[in-house]
């Protein structure tokens, strides 16, 4: 009797295990979450973490030369948990400057332009519609005689 009750208990095990594992597995298909599901190790800006990317144009106030003027440029960069962005970025000086004559007497003018990498970081809070960002841009310029 004890030996038909282990025979009988193993079919009853091999047929209702890989029955309840089958449920488990299309129910997940279904959307149902399982509640010991791996998630992977820990990212550095936690579990989901939202790419994106912005572009766009800029303009600033500078003064050169003893004359004020604008620099024109653009820039883009990969925005990462909408805090952290990573970039690049060009400007070009739009009010040349004259400069003296070269040695046939044509007149020259200064063309000036920089641009390089950059990266920024916001601080805000969800609650508030105001956040503080900090960025640099590293880099090179040059300043042309044409």
């Amino acid at each position: 009797m004890t030996r038909s009750k282990a025979i009988v208990s193993a079919l009853v095990l091999g047929v209702l295990l890989p029955a309840q594992a089958l449920a488990a597995d299309s129910s997940a298909e279904y959307g149902e979450a399982r509640s010991n599901q791996d998630d992977g190790p820990p990212l550095l800006f936690g579990k989901k973490l939202e790419v994106g990317g912005y572009g766009g144009l800029d303009v600033a106030y500078s003064r050169m030369f003893g004359q004020d003027g604008a620099l024109v440029g653009a820039r883009g960069a990969l925005l990462l948990d909408h805090r952290l962005s990573l970039g690049i970025a060009g400007y070009g000086w739009t009010n040349s400057q004259s400069a003296p004559p070269d040695a046939a007497g044509t007149p020259q003018r200064f063309e000036t332009g920089y641009g390089g990498a950059t990266i920024h970081y916001s601080l805000y809070m969800p609650e508030l519609p105001v956040y503080v960002t900090f960025g640099a841009l590293v880099g090179g310029g040059a300043i042309s005689l044409v």
